[in-house]
């Protein structure tokens, strides 16, 4: 329902659910009551002029977010489309969901959480690395004192089997 009369409305903006339109025509016209025609279209939609009676009820259900432009014309008595056209631009807005502004926060939003988990991933390898690199300098201390500890007892026993000899040479 308007709160202005069709007369003196232009454009008519709507917001996505209201996509049922509902007019309801007539001619006032006393002495050829219920021989006019009113006939209109709908362009945006189809552009084919659609004929009906004076007293017609015109109907768009289910329109989808886009701009239109209904084109409503009365016949004379005669029949004859030649009097004004009575034009209103209806506008359906897209839902919040369809406009270009939410694709692009909705992409920003996926780039920052998509780099927000790769920045949380390279912490955790980078602490991983940390830790193998302390397990791979523990190790290896480990191994060259096991090392250390192989030579001297290397160096022992080399020592121990020069005595030894020593004392068999002595005693023969």
């Amino acid at each position: 329902p308007l709160t202005t009369g069709v007369n003196d409305l232009q454009t008519l903006s709507l917001k996505y659910f209201q996509n049922k339109i509902t007019i309801e025509t007539g001619v006032i016209d006393y002495y050829s009551k219920g021989k006019n025609q009113i006939r209109y279209k709908l362009e945006g939609l189809n552009d084919a002029w659609q004929y009906a009676p004076a007293y017609y009820t015109i109907r768009f259900d289910g329109l989808r977010a886009a701009n239109y432009k209904l084109i409503v014309q009365a016949a004379s008595p005669s029949n004859e489309f030649n009097g004004p056209e009575k034009t209103l631009t209806i506008i359906i807005s897209p839902p919040f969901w369809e406009t270009w502004w939410f694709r692009i926060l909705s992409v920003v939003a996926m780039v920052f959480v998509v780099f927000a988990i790769v920045q949380q991933q390279s912490r955790k390898l980078k602490k991983r690395n940390v830790m193998l690199e302390e397990k791979v300098m523990h190790r290896t201390k480990e191994l060259k004192h096991s090392l250390e500890e192989l030579r001297s007892t290397q160096t022992q026993l080399i020592q121990q089997e020069k005595m030894a000899s020593l004392g068999e040479l002595t005693a023969g």
